[in-house]
């Protein structure tokens, strides 16, 4: 008896060694809907990620203000001058290091100068407007995004200013800031300062 059904299983195994062409196309097909439903949300989980480390790197700059004007009794234009300063930036040979308008800017995912478009990250940096400092984090790169992220420095939140013209960015703003709509957002600090 058992050898029978062994037997006949080995049969139908040896009867099926492949798929059909029904069969791959099949699977060709769930596996084209199931990317085609879950690469705006990666896009999104992805983007979420960023902003995440641009607070965080807001954050640690605006600290490392606080302890720069504690013992200098002034801010530091230059990220060179704090002592949280990122590694890319310490040395001024470093592609990162970038001098516009009489500060600096920090790239998060590298440089600008030698190419054409940044990689996708963040160019951070100070703002002084009628003596009012502000932390920028302006989103570069490629990926369709066009924010900010601004914090005052007597503030505790970085507030993220959307391109309005971008809804991909009004939409991700809208959901950080927790507004339903684009009215809701907070304003840009730097207005309130100029």
């Amino acid at each position: 008896m058992h050898l029978s059904i062994y037997k006949k299983s080995r049969n139908l195994l040896s009867a099926n060694k492949g798929f059909t062409l029904l069969e791959l196309a099949v699977v060709f097909i769930i596996i084209a809907i199931l990317l085609g439903i879950g690469m705006p949300y990666y896009d999104q989980v992805m983007e979420r990620s960023r902003m995440a480390e641009a607070t965080s790197i807001i954050g640690a700059m605006r600290a490392s203000q606080e302890r720069h004007m504690l013992s200098k009794n002034r801010y530091a234009k230059y990220w060179q001058l704090l002592d949280a300063t990122p590694a890319e930036l310490r040395s001024a040979d470093k592609v990162n290091d970038f001098f516009n308008e009489d500060k600096t800017i920090f790239y998060t995912h590298g440089g600008l100068t030698t190419a054409e478009q940044p990689n996708i990250g963040f160019a951070v940096h100070f703002d002084e407007i009628n003596k009012h400092w502000f932390l920028v984090a302006d989103r570069v790169g490629r990926g369709g995004y066009s924010y900010s992220f601004v914090r005052d420095f007597d503030d505790s939140v970085a507030v993220c200013v959307p391109d309005s013209s971008n809804d991909k960015s009004v939409t991700l703003c809208m959901d950080a800031m927790g507004a339903n709509s684009l009215e809701e957002l907070p304003p840009d600090p730097r207005l309130a300062a100029q």
